[in-house]
């Protein structure tokens, strides 16, 4: 067999196992960017950001039962790393976030926008 049909076969093998990965991480993604159940409950995925009044929240990651949040109020300059549990309440500029619940879910994709999982909140301003 000649190199260029070798690598011809190697190019359509990597275009055929991208193509793969990106449907598997399409079909993996189970929760939506953000829902609203109810006004101060919210559904957030990782990798994303929601905006609350002056609080901008994002979902950095998931691991197993806990995830880190990053949060940042309007105007300021400086975002704050939290690592939170499930039933956990933090309590920051002027709101109580309390973690309802952390759900982990299996992708195999790394693509960018891919989910790794989901928290669910419930925000209210003190």
């Amino acid at each position: 067999m000649s190199r260029k049909k070798k690598s011809s076969k190697l190019i359509f093998f990597a275009a055929v196992i991208l193509i793969v990965l990106v449907i598997l991480g399409w079909i993996g993604r189970s929760e939506p960017l953000t829902n609203s159940d109810s006004a101060n409950i919210r559904t957030l995925s990782q990798g994303t950001q929601m905006h609350f009044d002056d609080l901008f929240i994002g979902l950095a990651s998931v691991s197993g039962k806990s995830a880190w949040l990053i949060i940042n109020k309007q105007g300021q300059t400086n975002s704050e790393r939290r690592q939170v549990m499930a039933g956990d309440k933090v309590d920051i500029y002027g709101y109580t976030i309390l973690v309802k619940s952390i759900n982990a879910s299996f992708n195999l994709s790394v693509l960018p926008g891919s989910s790794h999982g989901s928290v669910q909140l419930d925000i209210n301003k003190d």
